[in-house]
């Protein structure tokens, strides 16, 4: 590890930080905000060209960015000073970048001139914004591919997906081009990937975060922004910063109890958790998955839990209809 605020970073020294470490060296001097961009960046070039996580690079923009906090003092402030960051590619805008939601249809539209009420509150806390994550068109896929953008693969294994739609961002942290990155979620889209890629991956209560300025309820209100992470206490820190009403919002949560970042440290206790190993659809699981998932009871057993096996009584043919009516009425409210 460096012990000074030096411009470089070896990649071992990069990779062994989760945000929460980087934002903390940053704070006290023992890391440089451009060290942690520069490694970023490097380990962008060397690994993207296999992945495809990264479509849209902005290092101009996070040098700006950089420049203006060093003028302004105030650098190594923020609760995640000095972050390399990514923007997932759907309905999330940072000013003077295009944002095309994975479609050819939308990539010469203007660059914004706002940032989205989320990106202000993860910039405001520090974060580098330096590009934007693959998404397959408008976010609707459970794997990550576009005429737009090409396929993006998983680090671990190339020759398979990293599901969708949030896959490049997941991609991106599994990688170890970023700690954290910004995706989104519907039906799925942090969850699935996440899963896939072997990172964190929470979907936030609806307008926990939130949505503006744009006033278009996505999916009828159940996508929502939050990140993917390497680690779980990078997303609870990720959502004490971004977490909160904004104004013109239709809904109001109640404020948390305590910060998210002190909930995670908290033991739960006994907790009841309930096992669903059958799919919905009658698709049979695999011999390779059926066995983490048996690994992963025990150890919750050991560790004190109650854990029951479960069955979803969920038509799956009904639930698409479902959905499909319910989003339509989204749609129309929406354009009216």
């Amino acid at each position: 590890m460096t012990t000074d605020a030096s411009l470089f970073l070896s990649q071992a020294d990069y990779l062994a930080l989760d945000a929460t470490a980087m934002a903390e060296g940053v704070r006290n001097g023992t890391l440089a905000p451009e060290a942690l961009l520069r490694a970023a960046l490097e380990r962008c070039d060397q690994l993207d060209p296999q992945v495809n996580a990264v479509v849209m690079r902005h290092d101009e923009i996070a040098f700006a960015q950089l420049r203006a906090r060093q003028a302004a003092g105030t650098e190594r402030q923020g609760a995640l000073a000095g972050v390399p960051f990514l923007l997932k590619d759907l309905n999330t805008y940072l000013a003077g970048t295009v944002t095309t939601n994975g479609s050819r249809l939308l990539a010469d539209t203007p660059p914004a001139s706002v940032n989205s009420t989320l990106v202000d509150r993860y910039l405001n806390a520090g974060t580098l914004v330096f590009g934007k994550t693959a998404s397959p068109e408008f976010g609707m896929t459970t794997t990550t591919e576009s005429a737009q953008w090409g396929r993006t693969m998983n680090p671990w294994n190339l020759d398979f997906s990293a599901g969708g739609s949030s896959g490049g961002a997941a991609a991106a942290v599994a990688a170890g081009i970023v700690p954290v990155a910004h995706a989104t979620d519907g039906g799925g889209s942090i969850r699935i990937p996440a899963s896939y890629c072997g990172v964190f991956g929470l979907k936030p209560t609806r307008y926990r975060n939130p949505q503006g300025p744009a006033s278009f309820e996505g999916w009828f209100g159940a996508s929502c922004g939050h990140v993917v992470s390497r680690s779980v206490r990078d997303s609870a820190l990720l959502l004490d910063v971004s977490h909160g009403h904004e104004r013109g919002s239709p809904y109001w949560l109640a404020e948390p109890a305590r910060p998210f970042s002190e909930e995670v440290r908290r033991a739960p206790g006994a907790l009841r958790i309930g096992v669903v190993s059958a799919d919905m659809t009658g698709a049979a699981l695999h011999p390779e998955i059926a066995a983490v998932l048996e690994q992963t009871v025990e150890m919750l057993r050991e560790l004190g839990h109650q854990v029951r096996p479960l069955t979803l009584p969920v038509d799956p043919q009904r639930l698409y209809a479902a959905h499909g009516t319910t989003s339509g009425v989204s749609l129309l409210a929406a354009v009216r």
